[in-house]
């Protein structure tokens, strides 16, 4: 079997990719949950439920954006590679951020 060895911003790309991918999903559900779920009653249980799909989402996006990084510090011993991955991540995100204010203005 051949070890394919992928670049730290590739790495960081994909991940950003995923952490979008994830965000889409999210975003989907709650533009489209009156619909799916009908309309919410005045009880606690609407803002328990907000605030636990966001620290659902946190998780799931720190898993999706960190997890490898900690994988390749912790058990490669490799610190460089884990920040260039992470600093990849960022850069990748920052650039959909930056498109996405860009395709906004321009709407």
């Amino acid at each position: 079997m051949r070890n394919i060895k992928f670049s730290p911003a590739f790495i960081g790309f994909l991940q950003t990719a995923g952490f979008l991918s994830y965000l889409a999903l999210f975003a989907a559900l709650i533009i489209n949950g009156n619909n799916i779920f009908g309309p919410v009653n005045k009880t606690i249980l609407g803002p328990m439920l907000t605030f636990s799909l966001f620290t659902f989402s946190a998780i799931i996006c720190a898993s999706v954006m960190l997890a490898y990084p900690f994988y390749i510090f912790w058990e490669k011993k490799d610190f460089k590679k884990a920040a260039l991955i992470v600093a990849n991540s960022v850069f990748w995100l920052l650039l959909f951020i930056i498109g996405a204010i860009v395709c906004l203005i321009l709407k």
